[in-house]
């Protein structure tokens, strides 16, 4: 059986793979707050929606239950999209 000797890596390899490496968590990272932007726009809008729908409903005891359900959509949304962007950002070692 031939003698399997691995080498150290030169420092110039060794830092062009900590590059690589940095550049992977970067782009990673970015997606992730891309994605808890996106969902907050999404919370936004539905919470929009409702309200605007409330604006226009003749009924007035449904146009308050569709706009307090339009705030706390939008609100509650968009908190538990950060709360859990943090938390993912806390446990990744990010923040």
């Amino acid at each position: 059986m031939p003698p399997t000797r691995h080498r150290l890596p030169t420092p110039e390899e060794r830092a062009a793979e900590l590059a690589e490496t940095a550049r992977a968590v970067e782009v990673a990272l970015r997606w992730v707050y891309v994605r808890a932007v996106m969902l907050c726009l999404v919370w936004l809008a539905l919470g929009l929606a409702c309200i605007a729908w409330a604006v226009h409903s003749t009924d007035e005891q449904t146009a308050l239950i569709v706009f307090w359900g339009g705030l706390l959509v939008a609100n509650g949304g968009i908190l538990v999209t950060l709360f859990i962007t943090y938390q993912r950002a806390m446990e990744e070692g990010w923040l």
